[in-house]
């Protein structure tokens, strides 16, 4: 598990690495990315302040 500390305590948990085509935007302070698994094609813009955003990925 990799966790990525940006600014304004803004943090992304998971690799980064296994998302394809992943963009984030904090634009607020204290918001939190979780990703288990891989995912593709992704956009998050955080507009506001102690967000929690969680993808869990399955496929099968």
């Amino acid at each position: 598990m990799l966790e990525n500390i940006g600014e304004n305590g803004n943090i992304i948990y998971g690799d980064l690495s296994k998302q394809i085509n992943f963009k984030c935007d904090f634009k607020g302070r204290n918001n939190i990315v979780f990703f288990a698994g891989r995912s593709k094609n992704i956009n998050i813009t955080f507009h506001s302040d102690n967000n929690l955003v969680l993808l869990i990925i399955v496929l099968g």
